[in-house]
């Protein structure tokens, strides 16, 4: 059994990813590093960035990026980009990957998502930082 070190990942994070519309959304269930930017976001950073992320998502079209900035007012600005630039098919479903890279003072991080729509939500089948 693998032990995971508490100080470089948080247990099982859930993300709801909600569409302006209401009508459908996104999902994502993971642990991500709190030393990272993406981990770092919290309360009305997280469901700010989370709604960009359903925008690009909803939009069938690729590679159209959406600027992000951190409503939260830190010492060190937190902002962002995030585009889809493709839709597949993986066991069946229809699929979508998203970028998305971060910047807070020098420190950048550039992360790749897989979403898939299961029953109308769109939800993570995989994640890699690069």
């Amino acid at each position: 059994m693998a032990i995971i070190n508490r100080q470089v990942f948080t247990s099982s994070l859930a993300l709801a990813l909600l569409c302006a519309s209401g009508t459908a959304g996104a999902q994502a269930y993971s642990a991500f590093s709190p030393d990272s930017i993406y981990g770092s976001l919290k309360g009305a950073e997280s469901t700010s960035f989370n709604q960009a992320v359903a925008s690009v998502i909803e939009n069938p079209q690729d590679n159209v990026v959406q600027l992000w900035t951190s409503p939260v007012k830190r010492r060190t600005p937190i902002t962002g980009q995030v585009y889809a630039d493709g839709s597949r098919q993986q066991n069946g479903l229809p699929c979508r990957e998203l970028h998305a890279k971060l910047e807070r003072g020098p420190n950048h991080e550039n992360w790749k998502f897989l979403f898939c729509k299961v029953d109308d939500t769109w939800k993570i089948a995989s994640q890699t930082q690069q």
